[in-house]
């Protein structure tokens, strides 16, 4: 079963620039992330990855990483990575979608589900940082 925490932005388009602010607000949070890279996968979609040590995830203790890491082959001390999701989806998208910019942490995504801990504090700063909710599946 997937998952996913999804929050709306009051943006008209992408900013990069605020992405970028935030990421780096977040990484320097205290909560462990080592670094972040950025994927620019053109004008409405940007990929963030959160990086961190695996033990992060136990610490948090937020998922099942004593069955998930023996299972997966994860070593405490592996690098490890959380996906998010930026995008705008314009008026003429061609899908009759509502505009809407939003980013989002999916568990079906990557290792996604299991650091899942992770994704969900990563997410909440992010929220924060942003002032805006997550909204409910």
């Amino acid at each position: 079963m997937s998952w996913e925490l999804h929050y709306t932005l009051p943006w008209d388009v992408l900013d990069r620039d605020r992405i970028h602010a935030a990421a780096e607000h977040v990484v320097g949070t205290n909560l462990g992330l080592t670094r972040y890279e950025i994927d620019d996968r053109g004008p409405d979609l940007v990929w963030v990855f959160f990086y961190f040590p695996a033990a992060l995830e136990r610490r948090l203790g937020h998922s099942d990483a004593e069955r998930n890491f023996p299972l997966h082959g994860i070593a405490d001390g592996d690098e490890a990575f959380v996906h998010f999701t930026f995008e705008h989806i314009p008026p003429d998208n061609g899908y009759e979608l509502p505009r809407e910019t939003y980013f989002e942490f999916y568990s079906n995504i990557s290792g996604n589900f299991i650091f899942a801990g992770v994704g969900i504090e990563v997410a909440d700063r992010l929220g924060k940082h942003f002032g805006v909710t997550c909204r409910p599946d």
